[in-house]
């Protein structure tokens, strides 16, 4: 017989196991951001299957609905001993092919013909950029950049000035020029506008001819400012120009972090988060030659954030890895029945976790907000497996409901019962 049920003490669990898993992943994505992407991902999913699981299992223990019958005397034993190594273990090592895949370049980015940069020199950057690092990586760029490249500079506080104009650097004059005007810059100094930096640089990039040419643009800033982001970037899209933003952590008001990685993902650009302005260099040469790495549950740049391709690619993996979860706690119970609605369930829930990590994070000014809320979704509509999905009610069955370890439990029945000891009736 088959019934359709559902624990509701385990949907109450299993939503604070989703929540619980996703606040301790997003630690871990900041923690351990500076790790490969397939360890990183294989930790993520790892942290969320074992918050999930042990909430699922602890559910069930405290109220067996599920399992038949006996299995909190007989089993729940097995079950904690079997936790770890079919959540944390299975998920870690699934998620790492899977995230290798999708972290796979498939075809070439066009690389860009110009490039204007837009360097904050409002007062602030004395305190978060005392060396003046910005500068120096600008300088830097320029040096390796190739001849068949042009630069601008832009520099902006509460205004904008253009510090270079448009130039070729196929002549090393024009390349030791721009170099100058860097080195030679004053003092930082007001306040920040963002937003007029953006509308004069579009005016350079439409005047100079951007049809004939692919440009982008590269953002410093350490600072927030009011700006009508639909008025600012629709040149942008319409033009196809990305914009390329860099964000120095210790901002006064934390709404630049924001701000600045809303303006990359809406004109499809890379946006980077530094604490150590040393590190503005390297950041630089990533933007410059478009290294950009993508994980599963992070935001896509450059050619690939519009890419069909990913987006399947996202979606198709997160709910395979759903399905595996589903499958780990069909070991965990040791019930291949309820493995079965599980599986069915975590491929459900996977599917509408990715769609929401897949279209949250095209516009998500919060990209932590968009995860946490597919963990959430994930969750709820796994723990509710059971009631989706009917599965075989197995309390009069006995010794068959189960895989490899019960099965050994009705061996050891069967021997006893053939040794001449019997039940009496």
């Amino acid at each position: 017989m088959y019934r359709r049920e559902v624990n509701w003490l385990l949907v109450l669990f299993s939503l604070i196991g989703g929540g619980v898993g996703a606040v301790v992943g997003e630690y871990a994505l900041d923690t351990f951001k500076g790790w490969p992407n397939i360890l990183l991902m294989g930790l993520y999913f790892a942290i969320l299957a074992l918050s999930v699981g042990f909430m699922y299992l602890l559910a069930e223990y405290i109220n067996p609905v599920l399992n038949p019958p006996g299995w909190k005397m007989r089993y729940a034993g097995s079950s904690w001993k079997m936790l770890v190594p079919s959540t944390l273990l299975m998920l870690f090592i699934a998620a790492i092919p899977l995230q290798l895949i999708y972290g796979l370049q498939f075809s070439s980015p066009k690389a860009a013909e110009d490039i204007y940069l837009a360097l904050d020199v409002s007062g602030s950057m004395n305190e978060t950029d005392p060396g003046r690092e910005s500068f120096t990586a600008a300088i830097n760029l320029i040096e390796q950049m190739n001849s068949d490249k042009r630069i601008a500079v832009e520099v902006f506080n509460d205004d904008t000035l253009t510090l270079q104009s448009l130039v070729s650097l196929s002549e090393s004059a024009n390349r030791a020029e721009v170099i100058r005007k860097l080195s030679e810059y004053g003092v930082p100094d007001g306040g920040t506008n963002i937003g007029l930096a953006l509308e004069r640089l579009m005016q350079q990039i439409k005047a100079n001819g951007q049809n004939q040419r692919i440009s982008m643009v590269i953002l410093i800033s350490d600072g927030y400012s009011d700006i009508d982001l639909q008025q600012t970037l629709a040149p942008y899209r319409d033009q196809k120009v990305k914009v390329n933003t860099v964000a120095i952590s210790g901002i006064s008001d934390s709404g630049g972090e924001a701000l600045l990685r809303t303006i990359a993902v809406r004109t499809g650009g890379a946006n980077y988060e530094i604490e150590d302005v040393s590190n503005m260099t390297s950041v630089l040469e990533e933007i410059y030659l478009q290294k950009t790495e993508r994980h599963l549950v992070g935001e896509r740049a450059g050619d690939t954030a519009n890419s069909w391709v990913y987006a399947i690619l996202r979606v198709l993996f997160i709910t395979i890895l759903g399905g595996l979860l589903g499958l780990s706690l069909g070991i965990v119970f040791d019930n291949r029945y309820l493995s079965k609605s599980f599986v069915l369930g975590g491929l459900t829930a996977g599917l509408l976790a990715g769609l929401i990590v897949e279209y949250g994070m095209q516009t998500a000014i919060f990209p932590e907000f968009t995860r946490i809320m597919a963990c959430m979704v994930l969750a709820i509509v796994f723990s509710l497996s059971t009631l989706i999905f009917s599965f075989k009610d197995t309390s009069s069955i006995a010794g068959d409901t189960s895989f490899n370890r019960n099965r050994s439990r009705t061996t050891e029945i069967i021997n006893t019962n053939s040794s001449g000891r019997s039940f009496r009736s």
